[in-house]
């Protein structure tokens, strides 16, 4: 009984053991068989700013233009990522953010990474610009496509100031020089309408461009395309315009059908950072921290080199810069001129480059930070954002090397100055002013009295010399003789792609390609890894508030509390007001280097 019981446990084992024998390497071929690959998701909700205005609570720092494409980079360099799917649930882009980041799928397509593009219920033409070289475009099936081309709005207060009893006048440098024209005149003067409809057929251009990369046709088969203007999106699937009907619900299987394959793991918000909510009496010291006293500072490794990126945004006045909470920001010169400095002095720095978005302003505050640039020994990279002209073109002279975007506005070389006068105005609500004056010119300045003879004697003699100024400064960082840089200048704007035609800037290229221009310049080895230092550093929230209060009283404080009334379409009207009185209280004022700020597109 012993004996059979002992062999019942021997052929027991020995089954188990075929079992186990038959079953295992089954199980190891299911663990050798490959993961399932990767797509990543990066999804674009609204229209992102060149920099980051303020810290926000717990350190958080606002989502850029940059640190958004980053993603892409990032996505670019990842062994595990197959492919990216580009969810956009925002409808109205600038044009050089739709060029920055048709640039940034470019280059993930490079290395063999396609990208899908799902597109908004209503997708309009730059948003369209943006995705048009996609592997392949997906939109609702209820959607709208609008290709609508370009459109320039220029506000003019003429008859508005007129109403108030305000007068205006105003001296220009250049034929072309419009900025004061919005004040002086009802409707766009011949030379003015010339250049904005030069500088609108070379963006059409760019975007019938981008359509007939996608459908393989002629510019002027997709111009006709454009000029219909909208469809629907079954029309848009039998066009060409896009590829397939679909929500982003199913973006993982859209993913896998762009791919060819059967399945794929979808990293969702790929390479967006998660920030844990802090809690207890920590998490309160961190947040008073943030409120207060800024993101705690990043340590940056001493042995690394580093590349400086300096944002030199918003109109250019004198002093330092300010941010509104409702309103923008306004660059100051001593600002930048600082961030310059600081970057110059820092021994890891080995080049800089600087971001310019601003259609100019003071030409005082430009000259200074022209000059500091122009005595900075380390390289400067300059890069244009959306608009970089008049005072934003001075600027960025001050670099070695210029790099814009196609659809970058630059240019407008020339000089505005003048004032409005408000006596009738203030007649109107029952206030007069009563003087005592010395002096036959002590009105100059005054915002009450109207330019005279003699007034516009003065300001012209200083319109005069400061636009001599800015074009001897073109002449010799461009090398552009006079004669014919007088057919440049006059105050005309140039996109991008004719400034770089007739050399007013180097080359077209995004803001990534100055970063890797910057690198080459300062001797930074391609796979070597560096720091990336952002100046000026951003305001905590605290700061931001303060700045309403501080430097001009109640002004600012009343703007901001109107402009939290104001429809969106108004609220640029009140920029401008407040840039005005920006510089109207400068050091020189009345002599601006300033493009129309309500030039729209």
């Amino acid at each position: 009984m012993h004996q059979k019981a002992k062999w019942s446990l021997s052929c027991l084992l020995a089954l188990l053991s075929m079992l186990a024998g038959s079953v295992l390497p089954g199980r190891a071929d299911e663990s050798e068989k490959e993961p399932v690959p990767q797509v990543a998701h990066i999804r674009l909700a609204r229209i992102l700013p060149e920099e980051s205005a303020a810290a926000g609570l717990f350190g958080a720092r606002t989502t850029t233009l940059r640190t958004f494409l980053d993603r892409f980079n990032k996505a670019s360099k990842d062994d595990r990522i197959k492919g990216v799917v580009l969810e956009l649930d925002v409808s109205l882009l600038p044009l050089t953010h739709a060029q920055e980041l048709r640039a940034a799928i470019t280059r993930l397509q490079r290395v063999g990474k396609p990208v899908v593009a799902v597109l908004p219920a209503m997708a309009t033409t730059n948003t369209y610009v943006a995705v048009a070289g996609c592997d392949r475009i997906v939109m609702p099936p209820d959607g709208w496509l609008l290709l609508t081309g370009v459109r320039f709005e220029v506000w003019f207060y003429r008859d508005l100031l007129d109403w108030l009893g305000i007068k205006a006048r105003f001296l220009q440098a250049g034929a072309y020089k419009g900025a004061a024209e919005p004040y002086m005149r009802s409707a766009m003067s011949p030379e003015y309408r010339a250049q904005l409809e030069r500088v609108a057929d070379d963006l059409f251009r760019q975007i019938c461009t981008a359509v007939a990369g996608r459908l393989n046709c002629s510019l002027d088969q997709a111009a006709k395309l454009v000029d219909k203007g909208g469809f629907l999106a079954k029309e848009a699937l039998e066009l060409g315009l896009v590829d397939e009907l679909g929500y982003a619900d199913r973006l993982g299987q859209t993913a896998a059908r762009a791919l060819g394959l059967p399945k794929v793991s979808l990293v969702k918000d790929y390479g967006v950072q998660k920030r844990r909510m802090p809690s207890g009496f920590a998490g309160v010291m961190q947040m008073m921290q943030s409120l207060f006293g800024g993101a705690p500072k990043r340590s940056l490794p001493s042995d690394r080199p580093r590349i400086a990126l300096i944002y030199a945004t918003g109109a250019i006045v004198e002093g330092k810069s300010t941010q509104s909470i409702l309103l923008g920001k306004l660059m100051g010169d001593e600002t930048i001129v600082q961030a310059i400095r600081k970057a110059e002095a820092d021994d890891q720095v080995r080049a800089i480059v600087l971001r310019v978005d601003s259609p100019g302003g003071s030409a005082t505050a430009s000259e200074h930070i022209y000059q500091t640039l122009r005595q900075c020994k380390k390289p400067v990279i300059v890069s244009m954002g959306s608009v970089a002209a008049s005072g934003g073109y001075y600027i960025s002279l001050g670099g070695d090397v210029i790099l814009a975007e196609p659809a970058t506005l630059t240019g407008s070389i020339g000089v505005v100055g003048g004032k409005l006068a408000v006596r009738p105005a203030l007649a109107k609500i029952g206030i007069r002013p009563d003087v005592v004056q010395r002096g036959r010119n002590a009105d100059f300045l005054s915002v009450i009295e109207p330019l005279d003879e003699d007034g516009e004697k003065i300001l012209r003699t200083l319109i005069t010399s400061t636009y001599d100024q800015f074009l001897d400064r073109v002449s010799k960082s461009r090398g552009i003789d006079r004669e014919r840089l007088e057919k440049l200048a006059e105050g005309r704007i140039w996109t991008g792609s004719q400034a770089v035609e007739n050399g007013l800037v180097d080359r077209i290229g995004t803001l990534h390609e100055a970063l890797e221009l910057a690198r080459q310049k300062g001797g930074i080895k391609p796979d070597e890894p560096y720091d990336l230092v952002v100046l000026p550093e951003p305001k905590n929230f605290f700061e931001m508030l303060m700045e309403l209060t501080e430097a001009g009283g109640a002004t600012p404080r009343l703007s901001g509390l109107v402009a939290a009334e104001l429809p969106e379409s108004l609220r640029p009207l009140l920029t401008d007001i407040q840039t005005l009185r920006r510089v109207f209280e400068s050091r020189n004022p009345g002599v601006w280097l300033v493009m129309p700020h309500l030039i729209r597109y």
